[in-house]
């Protein structure tokens, strides 16, 4: 195994944090798009934002949208879970 020189290092963080920063605008979009959907409805809660800024995060930094609204739903549920 050849060890990474000091560019090569550089160039693997830079795509690390380019998913994260991925990661958190689509964070911040499902939190978005939830609030509007939820305030139109009358409907919101701690746990659908929770919901959604893990589902953004996951969708955002992988690409992957059924990932993203797996990992949502699954945080939803926790948190109604543990919250009531």
């Amino acid at each position: 195994m050849k060890e990474l020189d000091y560019s090569e290092i550089e160039i693997v963080n830079g795509g690390i944090w380019y998913n994260v920063g991925r990661g958190i605008v689509g964070a911040a979009s499902g939190m978005s798009a939830y609030s509007m959907a939820g305030g139109a409805a009358g409907d919101l809660n701690g746990c659908g934002f929770f919901g959604a800024g893990v589902g953004g995060f996951v969708g955002g930094a992988t690409g992957w949208t059924g990932g993203g609204f797996t990992a949502g739903g699954a945080a939803y549920s926790l948190c109604q879970y543990f919250y009531d």
